[in-house]
């Protein structure tokens, strides 16, 4: 019998604790249903972020490396 996986990767930001406008990107993998997050080592303003787009709102040189890496860990 074939078994049947499902694989997602989502991005989320996650607020600071000690500065509500600054937030870290995660990735979070989900495989069969489970699923862990992990950081991607990317920083930025909390109102920058496109939650449908699952990216950094910009056209900055800065917002295009970010957004290029998000979609390297896609």
């Amino acid at each position: 019998m074939e078994q049947t996986h499902t694989f997602a990767v989502d991005f989320l930001v996650r607020k600071s604790k000690t500065d509500k406008s600054i937030a870290f990107i995660y990735a979070r993998i989900t495989l069969d249903g489970e699923s862990r997050e992990i950081s991607i080592q990317e920083e930025i303003k909390t109102k920058d972020w496109d939650a449908k787009k699952e990216a950094v709102k910009g056209r900055s040189i800065e917002v295009q490396s970010i957004n290029e890496h998000i979609e390297s860990v896609r």
